[in-house]
């Protein structure tokens, strides 16, 4: 038996803002993306699927954080493509410390320490990230960061090796979330970092 206390669910609203602000990235309209995936952002107030069952929140949590982390990386790179480098570095340092193995957040750090001048602590992140992806999983960077550290070295970084790090994801979970889950499930409270 679901009880479902009167109020909103955030999650619908969370998708349908994080496909709009991914749609402006894609086209260039940074302004409009990021207000739009901060508009996102800002719906999240605590863990997902809180009082549910062990089950549910296993099989289904991973997909959720998922979402978010895709919108607060697109939303980065709004951040990045509006020039806003030296303001997201203190930002992306924690959230890669946090995430280390994500790829993509790892790339768009290295952007905003080559932007803000700090091109050897760019390659030093890079060379940190080879060395982790190489002891925990056994493999290389994938080709989106060594596209970010190529582009790097070589004065390239307005090329189309960076738009790598800034286009939004392609994949079915951008296009429309809000169908996978049963909204009741998504009241959240607090602040959520997945």
């Amino acid at each position: 038996m679901m009880r479902v206390i009167s109020g909103r669910f955030d999650y619908g609203d969370f998708c349908a803002l994080s496909r709009s602000g991914q749609g402006h990235l894609r086209v260039g309209q940074y302004v409009q993306a990021e207000h739009r995936l901060r508009a996102a952002l800002a719906l999240w107030r605590g863990p997902a699927l809180t009082d549910v069952t062990e089950y549910l929140a296993e099989t289904e949590r991973p997909s959720i954080d998922e979402a978010y982390m895709e919108t607060l990386e697109c939303r980065i790179s709004a951040n990045l493509a509006l020039g806003q480098h030296a303001q997201l570095t203190k930002e992306l340092v924690g959230l890669v410390q946090a995430y280390p193995l994500r790829e993509r957040l790892r790339a768009q750090l290295m952007m905003a320490l080559y932007a803000s001048d700090r091109q050897a602590d760019a390659f030093a992140v890079f060379h940190e990230g080879r060395q982790r992806l190489a002891e925990e999983l056994g493999v290389d960077p994938g080709a989106a960061l060594q596209r970010t550290y190529q582009a790097i070295l070589t004065g390239r970084m307005g090329d189309s090796a960076s738009e790598t790090s800034l286009a939004p994801m392609d994949s079915d979970t951008s296009d429309d979330l809000s169908h996978q889950y049963p909204t009741p499930f998504l009241v959240t409270t607090g602040d959520y970092t997945p």
